[in-house]
């Protein structure tokens, strides 16, 4: 059973963009991946996320000028979650 979570939004052409896929530890139900989904929405700059329990993974897409990976998984280690790796450095 898969229970993906993601939050989708159109970004305007002129924004300046960049995409990050997390392995994030700890999540083990559709609770988890709802929070760490809001968590990501909350962060100034992200447009789009998509957190995936069954592979313990988040996509993130998110407006350079606004925020940059390292805030993003600063964010995430802030919670009772853990980057474990960037998936696509």
């Amino acid at each position: 059973m898969k229970f993906p979570f993601s939050f989708r939004s159109k970004k305007p052409s002129n924004i300046r963009s960049e995409s990050v896929t997390l392995k994030i530890e700890g999540m083990t139900c559709g609770g988890c991946t709802r929070f760490v989904d809001t968590t990501l929405q909350e962060i100034p700059g992200v447009l789009s996320s998509e957190v995936i329990l069954e592979s313990g993974t988040a996509k993130v897409v998110f407006n350079t000028e606004r925020t940059d990976r390292s805030r993003i998984v600063d964010t995430i280690n802030d919670t009772r979650f853990r980057v474990e790796r960037i998936l696509d450095e």
